[in-house]
């Protein structure tokens, strides 16, 4: 894992965030969990921005506001802006594709209602090669070696870690360079989270660090800055940025940049390192909170990777809440390695799974598996019609019967909550043939007789056998159903 790929830095940062306890996912096929809101006064629909230049492999977020929640997403072309049809809450991230020149494509939100609004997005080629890579110094032998024998910054070889304490390298290069070429475009570092510090002094001169750092590319492209894991870091997973800025130099005399001000927008890429703790046994991430997609319902399908460090390999894990977690693998080999939690929709607050080293040393970590804090959808079905007696009998020349009518209406269910039944008040009833079947009454409550009399003087169809079939139609005020009524095809 020298580094992280655009399209995939995404799913690590999954981990990142649960380091926070702030690992808020929905269960698969949980539903977006969005109170139904179509009896609310709702505001014109928009969505921001609504234009935007994009970079393949960097991620865009769309905001939504206004109209009647739930969203729908549409792509003008799926192949370069792939995006998921359902909207959960009020955003979209999009990772765009490659492309080979810049090219437009709308990406519409439709609400409830069916009223549209529209984001026209011009998707650029990526300025950067798809990874991040760190190497790190192999200086202590109380650190194992995480040294790559590499002289170039950027290739394919690289390191998912560091010790406290040690130093390395960070690189990212050009492609596709904007005018000028690939050198002197600049290109700035920043410590997005984690107890990296980099380098920052000239030649000659006494240690100086930054966590936000503008650096030129040389003539391949290459851009590099030199890093510091601090020496009392504890076990952590850091995540680096590196954003192109073009051929502005920095806005002042020094390289050094405002690190409140990280940009989310242009062509960055993201890498995400560990620092491990020289000689202790851990894990990191050590607790993971994960959010459920409604107040009824914990997640299903969520996977949590969680990496161990020192001690002696290899490690043992123990899953002590099967019926409620998948951990795999039980065996971890080398120092660096992970293994994955999958959640299965039970609710846990907390599950421990517990870590042993060869030597018989232990660790634990937690996973919280919690419902959500959004009420779940309600969901509105129809009650079908129903009539008695079926089948309705026979009806022969000048002949009466009566039926029922009672059904109709809608069922409403929150989540897995008992569903409220709301059954219809009022039947309307016609037919396709008021000159075959007379209809008395016409409109009726439930379960109120209705008399059914085939009426003299009228054909079906000469042509058909003895009897023949007319239609009755009911109407419950929301829904109709039709249903057949036999008769005697002819009555002089």
């Amino acid at each position: 894992m020298p580094g992280f790929r655009p399209t995939a830095w995404l799913r690590p940062l999954l981990t990142l965030a649960a380091i926070a306890g702030v690992l808020s996912l929905a269960a698969c096929g949980g539903g977006n969990g969005a109170p139904s809101q179509n009896n609310a006064v709702s505001t014109p629909l928009s969505v921001l921005p609504a234009t935007a230049s994009v970079y393949s492999g960097t991620p865009v977020t769309l905001t939504v506001s206004g109209g009647t929640p739930p969203y729908s997403a549409f792509s003008a072309d799926q192949s370069i802006l792939p995006v998921q049809q359902n909207v959960s809450g009020n955003s979209i991230t999009i990772v765009p594709n490659q492309v080979t020149a810049d090219t437009e494509v709308d990406v519409t939100i439709r609400d409830s209602k069916g009223v549209s609004a529209t984001a026209a997005l011009t998707v650029k080629a990526a300025l950067l090669i798809n990874s991040l890579t760190l190497k790190a110094d192999n200086f202590s032998d109380q650190c194992p070696s995480s040294a790559i024998n590499s002289t170039t910054p950027t290739d394919t070889n690289g390191s998912t870690w560091i010790c406290s304490g040690q130093t390395g390298s960070l690189a990212v290069r050009l492609q596709n360079g904007p005018a000028g070429g690939l050198a002197g475009q600049y290109v700035r570092f920043d410590i997005v989270q984690g107890d990296f510090q980099i380098f920052t002094e000239g030649p000659g001169q006494p240690n100086a660090f930054a966590r936000c750092y503008i650096v030129p590319t040389d003539q391949n492209g290459n851009a590099v800055a030199r890093i510091l894991a601090n020496p009392s870091a504890p076990q952590q997973i850091v995540i680096v940025q590196a954003s192109v800025l073009g051929t502005t130099p920095p806005p002042t005399s020094t390289p050094v940049c405002d690190p409140s001000e990280v940009p989310t927008t242009g062509n960055f890429v993201r890498g995400l390192f560990v620092i491990q703790q020289v000689g202790q046994l851990s894990v990191v991430p050590t607790t993971v909170t994960i959010t459920g997609p409604d107040t009824q319902t914990c997640s299903a399908g969520v996977v949590s990777t969680f990496y161990i460090f020192g001690g002696t390999p290899p490690y043992t894990i123990r899953n002590t809440f099967p019926q409620a977690l998948i951990v795999a693998p039980t065996l971890v080999a080398a120092s660096g390695g992970g293994f994955n939690v999958t959640t299965n929709g039970a609710c846990v607050n907390p599950a421990t799974i517990s870590i042993a080293d060869a030597a018989g040393h232990q660790t634990t970590v937690t996973l919280i598996n919690q419902v959500g804090t959004t009420p779940p959808n309600t969901v509105t079905n129809k009650n079908p019609i129903v009539i008695g007696p079926t089948p309705i009998p026979t009806l022969t020349c000048g002949a009466s019967t009566n039926i029922f009518v009672s059904g109709g209406g809608t069922s409403s269910q929150q989540g897995n909550s008992p569903p409220v039944i709301t059954p219809a008040t009022q039947f309307l009833i016609s037919t396709d043939r008021p000159d075959i079947l007379q209809v008395n009454p016409t409109s009726v409550g439930p379960l109120t007789a209705v008399q059914l009399t085939r009426l003299t003087g009228s054909n079906v169809d000469a042509s058909a056998s003895a009897n023949a079939t007319v239609h009755l139609n009911i109407f419950d005020g929301n829904q109709s159903q039709t249903f057949s009524v036999t008769v005697t095809d002819t009555c002089p």
